[in-house]
């Protein structure tokens, strides 16, 4: 009897070796091995979007349950109350009884199960959504590098409000590297520069109302942000948009490229510059880019959507988080 019922494990067990050798799950019953067939990944969470103040909704592969799941703020740990509705095809619609706030960072995190029971545990960070949104424009642009002049572009802001997040595309960038401002109180008239590389000591975010934090080479007299990067990130042919907030409207944006140019290196790049023109934030042809260096920057010199308002400035004409230099470049 005790032979025979080692055969029997052992051919159980060959067989579910075998099943999952070969890609095929099954379970073990009381009847026998029960075969099942499909799809046995666990599910993705594909992306998190701020719809209100008191909404977010979250995306994932397939449909799912939810078995946990908490809000909380970031650094400081403080539980948000939420409820939970599933919206199909999964999607699923997170709202809070207060308020999420502009000036916080939260941290979301769950335990989600698909209907064959596959499961996934996710986290990711979100700023609160912002309804003080500024008008701010791109007002200037670094595409070259030279140690320790890195690249940059500059925002100018036109009204009073929070920056809080805000998204900055670079299309030569790819889609997965925007870059969402942080939170920061701003006023009518003030310059705030994002420098696209952190390279050595003195690089800090100036958040607060101290704009003198940053000691960096060409930290400015106006607010300074630094990117946490070391690589190349702008082109000197290449698609800067503005968003109010990721998956909002466009703020402002411009397309630039050398006069070489003949397409877009990749199919994003294309994309972004078909959305800025179809929302009637650009107009016309490409900003012409020939020239640019360290010291000559693409600047902006109006309020016009189109190439009208941007010049590449003379040698050693950059001015990061100041007014603009007027001098055009002309090549010898």
């Amino acid at each position: 009897m005790k032979t025979l019922i080692k055969i029997f494990v052992v051919v159980i067990c060959s067989t579910v070796f075998l099943l999952i050798f070969t890609g095929v799950s099954c379970t073990i019953t009381p009847e026998g091995i029960s075969i099942l067939d499909g799809n046995f990944e666990s599910p993705k969470f594909l992306e998190l979007n701020v719809l209100s103040e008191k909404e977010i909704n979250l995306l994932f592969s397939t449909d799912i349950k939810i078995e946990n799941l908490k809000i909380e703020t970031f650094p400081v740990s403080q539980l948000v109350n939420i409820e939970s509705k599933n919206l199909g095809d999964g999607s699923w619609q997170i709202i809070t009884t207060e308020t999420f706030d502009c000036t916080k960072t939260y941290v979301i995190e769950g335990y989600v199960l698909d209907a064959r029971k596959n499961s996934l545990y996710f986290k990711d960070s979100f700023v609160g959504f912002n309804n003080r949104i500024p008008k701010v424009v791109i007002n200037e642009i670094r595409t070259e590098y030279s140690k320790p002049k890195v690249e940059f572009i500059e925002l100018k802001v036109l009204s009073d409000g929070n920056l809080g997040g805000m998204e900055l595309i670079t299309a030569s960038d790819g889609s997965e590297n925007s870059y969402v401002i942080p939170s920061i109180e701003v006023k009518s008239g003030d310059y705030v520069v994002i420098h696209y590389r952190n390279i050595e000591d003195g690089c800090i975010d100036e958040l607060e109302n101290d704009k003198e934090l940053s000691t960096a080479t060409e930290s400015s007299s106006s607010r300074d942000l630094w990117i946490e990067n070391s690589s190349a990130r702008i082109a000197k042919s290449d698609v800067i948009i503005l968003k109010e907030r990721i998956q909002g409207n466009i703020a402002d944006g411009i397309i630039f490229t050398e006069s070489s140019f003949s397409a877009w290196k990749t199919d994003y790049m294309a994309e972004c510059a078909e959305v800025l023109i179809s929302s009637e934030a650009w107009s016309g042809e490409s900003v012409i880019s020939d020239g640019l260096t360290t010291t000559r920057t693409l600047s902006r010199q109006n309020l016009n959507k189109d190439k009208s308002a941007w010049i590449v400035v003379g040698t050693s004409k950059a001015t990061p988080g100041k007014e603009n230099s007027s001098l055009v470049y002309v090549a010898k």
